[in-house]
């Protein structure tokens, strides 16, 4: 009997170490797939026109998910209006956000779907017209 007993916590605990190291393997390979889909690549910015920030280029909208959760990502804006439309943005919109520079072009990401928020803030603060504005994602 205790042999039986034995070889059934054996095999017990042999199992769970190897759902352990599957779990690992897969947490590991969520990961380096959420690292590619933050990795942006934003278009050139052009010079602005006016000091107001209207540029001809085009301010893209993206939205990142991650499992459940998205985020927003903003590119397309000079760096000092970058900075002030984040700080006004995240009080607005009641979110969490960050600036964030790649290849010198600064990205803003915000938590959660705000593009809908982002894009009417934009065009009532005379920061972009509606044709400047691409919102990007599903």
């Amino acid at each position: 009997m205790n042999c039986v007993l034995l070889f059934f916590l054996i095999l017990f605990f042999a199992s769970a170490k190897d759902k352990t190291k599957e779990h690992k393997r897969k947490r590991k390979k969520r990961r380096k797939q959420v690292e590619e889909q933050t990795q942006l690549r934003p278009e050139p910015e052009q010079p602005s026109s006016s000091s107001r920030g209207l540029t001809d280029a085009q301010i893209h909208l993206r939205i990142l998910k991650r499992g459940r959760k998205a985020c927003t990502c903003v590119s397309g804006l000079s760096d000092e209006i970058a900075t002030l439309v984040l700080k006004r943005i995240r009080k607005k919109l009641c979110c969490n956000g960050s600036k964030r520079e790649e290849n010198g072009v600064p990205i803003l990401i915000l938590q959660g779907d705000q593009r809908a928020g982002l894009k009417a803030y934009l065009i009532n603060m005379h920061l972009a017209t509606q044709s400047q504005i691409r919102c990007c994602g599903f």
